[in-house]
């Protein structure tokens, strides 16, 4: 798997996680709602093995983010970091503060490899 086709793979889990965390904010008042969290080496893993299953071995087929179901881990009551069983607020805002900063660090990569990629290609540079 190359670089780009990585921070690419990154950003989906990046995406799916995100979506976590806020239904985790958004439900934190829930009755009987558990956390819930994404875990990227599974979702690294599955994404490789899509990449990998075709029907003719001749082909590779690469799967749209659609395919890719992210592994969903649900807490049980004695992992909340509160005694009443609701979800920590403040871990979560600051794992989404995390999650943002990290998808911009991803997105810029990716935009600076193609800008590059693009400069080559006009010949005005290298890889």
């Amino acid at each position: 798997m190359s670089n780009v086709n990585l921070l690419k793979t990154y950003l989906n889990f990046l995406v799916e996680k995100n979506k976590k965390i806020t239904e985790n904010i958004a439900n934190r008042e829930s009755e009987n709602y558990r956390r819930q969290d994404v875990d990227f080496m599974q979702f690294l893993e599955q994404e490789k093995a899509n990449v990998l299953a075709s029907n003719n071995p001749k082909h590779i087929q690469l799967p749209s983010v659609d395919e890719v179901n992210p592994i969903i881990h649900i807490s049980s009551t004695d992992e909340f970091d509160i005694d009443n069983g609701e979800i920590n607020i403040e871990n979560e805002m600051a794992e989404l503060a995390k999650v943002t900063l990290n998808f911009k660090f991803a997105s810029k990569s990716i935009n600076n490899y193609y800008k590059k990629l693009q400069s080559v290609i006009k010949g005005g540079g290298t890889i």
